[in-house]
C-alpha cells in the first residue's frame, strides 16, 4: 500500500476476510501506484519509477518522460512494466 500524500509506502497481509493486517512501513518514499515484479522486487511510481529490494532498499531509479501514474507488469513473460 502506498501513500503519496504521507509519502511513505506499506506492506502488510491480506487475511481470509480480505481484511490487511500486520501493516509495517517499507518505504520512506509514497507514490501514485505500485507493482511487484516476480523477484519481489517493488516498482513505485513516484514522479519517476523507483525500485525497492524486497526488503525496501532502494536500489534502481528509472526515469521517465512523463509522470507515471500507474504501474502494472505484462506481456507473454509478465516481465514488462507498463505505466
Amino acid at each position: 500500500m502506498t501513500a503519496e500524500g504521507q509519502e511513505r509506502t506499506y506492506k502488510g497481509s491480506v487475511d481470509s476476510s480480505g481484511s490487511i493486517t500486520g501493516l509495517q512501513l517499507f518505504a520512506e518514499e509514497g507514490g501514485e501506484g505500485l507493482a511487484q515484479d516476480q523477484s519481489g522486487n517493488v516498482y513505485l511510481a513516484a514522479g519517476q519509477v523507483l525500485v525497492y529490494s524486497p526488503d525496501g532498499k532502494l536500489v534502481d531509479r528509472i526515469d521517465m518522460p512523463e509522470r507515471p501514474i500507474d504501474l502494472i507488469f505484462g506481456g507473454a513473460d509478465r516481465r514488462t512494466l507498463y505505466s
